[in-house]
């Protein structure tokens, strides 16, 4: 399993192509193990999908996704809480606000089979919004970012790095203001990227259309904390 998330992460080797690879590391090894004349192994198998695969090395990020209300841009719970069959927006709902309420239909359901059968007892449903707000849980991305081995270390040595003197200034630590900002209004206090564990992080917004200048329309925009501490990558 770890060479094919090697194989998918690290050299970008299509999701198409693990399906192929993932079934005959499996032939593989079963061949392995049965020529060598040893005791009998467990049951041993890669699974064919790479989402299977993610979620057993734990690869894959907490992931929450949320309904919005088109027109006014209200969160109204995570798309697995829905329960009634036509959700609208609940916004504006409290009788003490003056707005008027904003009943927008967030989305609809879509209803499939179990696999292999027609029984409609064991029909599927999931919940599809018009808009969605997919967000990353900052708590469980910082736990998985200081989880990595040896990332303190290479934080600190590249916080105390310095551009020589006199030479052009290619990073966001070779400005002054990074060594004496305090974040606080008394100038007495050490400044705060040099209390251990300090992060600075930038802020970065895009937005564009998914299907580029076609006519279709797909609104998609990012909005990302970028962490300043960690270095820049060299060609």
């Amino acid at each position: 399993m770890i060479i094919s998330a090697i194989l998918l992460l690290r050299y970008n080797i299509p999701r198409r192509a693990s399906r192929i690879l993932n079934p005959a590391l499996n032939l593989l090894i079963k061949s392995s193990i049965s020529s060598s004349g040893g005791p009998p192994t467990p049951a041993f198998h890669i699974p064919q999908d790479m989402s299977t695969i993610f979620e057993h090395l734990q690869l894959e990020p907490v992931i929450q996704n949320y309904i919005r209300s088109p027109p006014c841009f209200s969160l109204n719970g995570l798309t697995e809480s829905v329960t009634t069959d036509q959700p609208h927006c609940q916004r504006h709902n409290d009788p003490n606000d003056h707005d008027p309420p904003c009943t927008q239909s967030l989305g609809k359901f879509i209803y499939s089979f179990e696999p292999h059968t027609q029984n409609t007892t064991n029909m599927k449903q999931k919940f599809i919004p018009t808009k969605h707000f997919i967000y990353q849980p900052f708590k469980n991305w910082l736990a998985r970012f200081l989880q990595r081995a040896g990332i303190m270390e290479i934080l600190h040595q590249h916080q105390q790095s310095q551009t020589p003197k006199g030479s052009p200034k290619c990073d966001v630590w070779d400005g002054l203001v990074w060594r004496h900002f305090t974040g606080t209004r008394n100038i007495h206090d050490p400044p705060f990227m040099s209390i251990p564990g300090a992060l600075a992080f930038s802020i970065y917004v895009d937005w564009f259309n998914a299907h580029g200048k076609s006519t279709r329309l797909a609104s998609i925009g990012p909005i990302m904390l970028i962490c300043l501490n960690i270095p820049q990558v060299k060609d």
